[in-house]
């Protein structure tokens, strides 16, 4: 993802977590600072997944950090959306196999098939 995306993924996460986006505002010694380094954090991985793990958080699908925890937020969701796009891949990849496996049955039905009309 690019800076603004970040800054979108960001926004969407303080709004939700209002609690955090205090202590991020009145507790960091330099508040544009820690901003500017979960910013660069959360580039690392794909935007869309990213809010989507925001939105988990929100809705209580994914375990949120204990409060004393809150600086590890950004590096948190990083490997919460890069565990869940490991699981898409691993998805990914069963179902090619899945459906290679399905056309080579099929494959084989009509090679019969036509062996078996061959022989009439």
């Amino acid at each position: 993802m690019n800076k603004a995306e970040a800054k979108m993924v960001l926004q969407k996460f303080f709004s939700c977590f209002p609690d955090v986006d205090n202590w991020m505002r009145y507790a960091s010694a330099e508040p544009m600072h820690t901003c500017e380094s979960w910013r660069r954090c959360l580039m690392q991985v794909p935007f869309r997944q990213a809010m989507e793990v925001v939105e988990a958080l929100a809705m209580g699908q994914e375990k949120t950090l204990e409060p004393y925890h809150r600086y590890r937020y950004a590096i948190y969701i990083v490997d919460l959306t890069r565990e869940r796009c490991q699981k898409m891949e691993k998805n990914r990849e069963q179902q090619v196999r899945a459906a290679a496996f399905r056309l080579a049955q099929q494959q084989k039905k009509e090679l019969r098939k036509r062996r078996e009309d061959q022989r009439i």
